[in-house]
């Protein structure tokens, strides 16, 4: 099958700011396709996927910001992951943070401590 190359159309990128004025965020790639098109109003994508543009200039490339600071970029589909938050128990937690404030208190780490 033919490889898709990343150029988006003009109706796509419309297709996009559209999107991005409702506040939302959108992936798009078709089967078989290289390049997903990702469109990003949430700051932590929109950061995220500026360093990653600045890292990796030639896979992550950024085709438009918006005036609302919003982003639409082109990435690898191998990029595009969906996976559900890990299950961790209560007592997990509770080991993690003690081993963390063990940390901070020998100086190996640094961030605020619970007793000050």
């Amino acid at each position: 099958m033919a490889k898709q190359k990343a150029k988006m159309s003009e109706m796509e990128l419309e297709d996009c700011n559209r999107v991005i004025d409702n506040g939302e965020n959108c992936i798009e790639f078709c089967r078989d396709s290289e390049v997903a098109t990702v469109c990003f109003s949430q700051r932590r994508y929109v950061t995220r996927i500026k360093n990653l543009a600045e890292k990796f200039p030639h896979e992550c490339k950024i085709v438009d910001e918006n005036y609302d600071g919003s982003v639409v970029a082109h990435v690898p589909t191998k990029w595009i992951k969906v996976s559900p938050p890990k299950k961790v128990s209560d007592e997990f937690k509770e080991a993690a943070g003690k081993r963390m404030e063990e940390l901070r208190k020998q100086g190996k780490m640094k961030g605020r401590s619970k007793n000050g």
